[in-house]
């Protein structure tokens, strides 16, 4: 992975935004002010620790599961900005290559607390490196429903499960504290694949890609399913379930 921070050296150095960007798919910046110049010093060091040492969360997991993904990680650079005047994060592909563009003003403006920042930037990154890695290993073969359906609950799934926290072996996701959001996500999930009309299936998927986190049901079945699968396989189960891959997994979750 590549770090370009032209961007952020430009505000420290009191230069025009607009005209220190070398890419062309963001082309607008408000200038935050001068005062952030701090935040920003901090969270620029904090984010190339993070890639530095990429991932901080479930490292020795993460690594299992892509062991053979450097050429694609390769491809991924990671673009820090302030000023960007769209959302505090997201993603764009250009000529093979991918572009994570975090705004790291609007990443400061979550919380006073710098290590809730870090967080919030590792559990970005590695969120969206995984769906990334997943795309290149399970590409996507089919634009049905069902297929769709599948990919998410598979690949965002998981990129939720590992990026949640540091280690998984100590997430609460077991606790009655999570009941109601996996009995939901699972009957919805079950309810959406009898779906038939073909209308109602692109409402559908087009509400989940704009629904707050709780909502997105089929990731949040999936990273249940791969929590549920570690509790009971373990690590070994993980492993099982990746190598399978995103076919026929709202199948297996609801044959298990």
């Amino acid at each position: 992975m590549k770090l370009d921070t032209t961007l952020i050296e430009a505000f420290l150095n009191d230069q025009p935004l607009n005209h220190t960007f070398p890419y062309d798919f963001i082309k607008t910046f408000a200038a935050p002010s001068s005062k952030r110049k701090d935040v920003v010093k901090e969270l620029t060091s904090q984010l190339k620790n993070i890639l530095d040492d990429f991932p901080q969360f479930n490292h020795n997991l993460w690594n299992r599961l892509f062991n053979d993904s450097s050429a694609v990680l390769d491809t991924i650079y990671v673009l820090p900005v302030v000023g960007e005047t769209t959302s505090y994060a997201h993603v764009e592909k250009k000529d093979n290559n991918y572009y994570i563009i975090i705004d790291l003003i609007k990443i400061a403006d979550f919380t006073r607390i710098v290590s809730q920042m870090v967080y919030i930037l590792n559990n970005y990154l590695i969120n969206e490196i995984t769906k990334i890695c997943i795309l290149h290993k399970f590409p996507v073969s089919s634009k049905s429903y069902i297929d769709i359906l599948n990919e998410m609950v598979f690949a965002h799934g998981l990129a939720n499960w590992l990026a949640w926290n540091e280690d998984y072996k100590q997430y609460k996701f077991q606790s009655s504290r999570y009941d109601s959001h996996k009995e939901k996500a699972f009957g919805l999930l079950a309810q959406a694949v009898q779906i038939e009309n073909k209308a109602i299936q692109h409402k559908i998927i087009i509400d989940i890609l704009h629904s707050d986190f709780w909502d997105q049901f089929p990731a949040i079945a999936g990273m249940f399913y791969f929590d549920d699968t570690y509790h009971d396989l373990r690590e070994e189960g993980i492993l099982l379930l990746f190598k399978r891959g995103p076919k026929d997994i709202i199948k297996t979750i609801y044959n298990s």
